[in-house]
Formats: C-alpha cells, sequence, structure tokens
C-alpha cells in the first residue's frame, strides 16, 4: 500500500477543471497495482487538483470534489482530518491531535504485509491507529495513504486553502516529502504556479542546489 500519490498530479492538470474525469483516469490507470482503498485516496488527490484548477474553485470546493471519490473508509479518514482541522488552535495543537487520532502504525515493512496495515476495502472500518507517539529523534514514519492524505488535507484545511498550509503540513512532520507533494499540488491548483513567497523558493533551492 502507498508509495507514489504524487505521481498522479499531471492527471488532476491534463483534466483541469473536471474532477470527475480526473478520478476515473486514475481509477483506471492504478487499478492494475491499487487496492479499491489507495483507488478511492489517488482519485480523490486528482479531483481535488482538477477542482482547483476552476476559475472559481475555493478549498472548501476542492474538499467537496475530494469527498464525492471516496468510499465509506477514505470517506472517514477524510471526514475525521476536516473535524481535527476544525478543532485545531494553533498548528502545534493541530499535531498534537493528529499524533493522538490519526497516526498508522510506526515503521512501516515495506516488502511484506503485516497485521499493522490499514485495511485495503473500501468499505472496510477505519483502520486501527498507532496511538500518541512522545517527541523523539529517532525516525519514524509510514507510507500509507490512510495516514499521509488525511494529514495533507487536516493541514490545508487548517490553513484555509492559503500558501501557510504547507509550512505548518511539513511541521507535523511524518511522511513529509508525500503530504508535502500533495499539498503542493492543491496549493498550486487554487493559486498558480507562483503562490509560494519567493525566500520560500529561494531556500529549498539553496538547499538542493
Amino acid at each position: 500500500q502507498g508509495g507514489g500519490i504524487g505521481w498522479w498530479t499531471p492527471i488532476g492538470i491534463f483534466a483541469a477543471g473536471d474532477p470527475d474525469k480526473a478520478a476515473a483516469e486514475v481509477r483506471k490507470m492504478c487499478a492494475i497495482w491499487k487496492a479499491p482503498l489507495e483507488r478511492d485516496f489517488a482519485a480523490a488527490v486528482v479531483a481535488c487538483v482538477a477542482e482547483g484548477c476552476k476559475v472559481d474553485a475555493t478549498y472548501e470546493t476542492m474538499v467537496e470534489a475530494m469527498l464525492r471519490q471516496c468510499g465509506k473508509c477514505a470517506r472517514a479518514l477524510l471526514e475525521r482530518a476536516i473535524r481535527i482541522a476544525g478543532q485545531a488552535h494553533d498548528t502545534w495543537d493541530l499535531a498534537e491531535r493528529i499524533y493522538c487520532e490519526m497516526l498508522m502504525h510506526e515503521t512501516a515493512a515495506l516488502l511484506e504485509i503485516t497485521p499493522a496495515d490499514p485495511p485495503t476495502d473500501a468499505d472496510a472500518p477505519l483502520p486501527r491507529i498507532h496511538g500518541h507517539l512522545d517527541c523523539t529523534d529517532e525516525p519514524y514514519t509510514t507510507y500509507f495513504w490512510a495516514e499521509q492524505i488525511p494529514i495533507a488535507l487536516a493541514a490545508f484545511v487548517f490553513g484555509h486553502g492559503k500558501p501557510e498550509s504547507l509550512p505548518i503540513c511539513i511541521n507535523i512532520g511524518r511522511d513529509c516529502d508525500t503530504t508535502g507533494t500533495t499539498i503542493g499540488a492543491w496549493l498550486g491548483a487554487l493559486h498558480g504556479m507562483d503562490c509560494l513567497p519567493k525566500e520560500w523558493v529561494d531556500q529549498v533551492c539553496s538547499a538542493n542546489s
């Protein structure tokens, strides 16, 4: 499960303004090796991109476009993220709530299926959570979309779809190259490719010269 959610972003751009078309195309393309729950998440992410390309799009309409693509399990995971975003008072409260309620399991076993993996059925019950993690310098993450996409959505909603939602997302941690890529695609669709402050872009380019 998981891996490569950023691969599908171009489909949201090719189908700009048509979330249902973007989602349907991604479902066909990833059906060979992605389980039903993952297909829901891939479809939801690209639908969000395609919706964001509309002239009158808002972050709220993007969230609605996502939810329309989801079966029972993916929808429940995303709605939990939206609820948590609405309850949080600041970035660190958001992170605390996410770490208490939304994490899957601590270290994913990349090449084997374990009992700690999330379900794969679109109508499955909510997967069990890992539970609260204390601050640590030890590496821990997971590649499961069942954790990553809700974290990205929580940050996007908490930040009201503004560019500030990207550093909010990154500061939450976990698999933040994936969550950052996802939220970056949504921001680009909604605000355009020049939406990020130049000093942010320059700093990243400098660090990755």
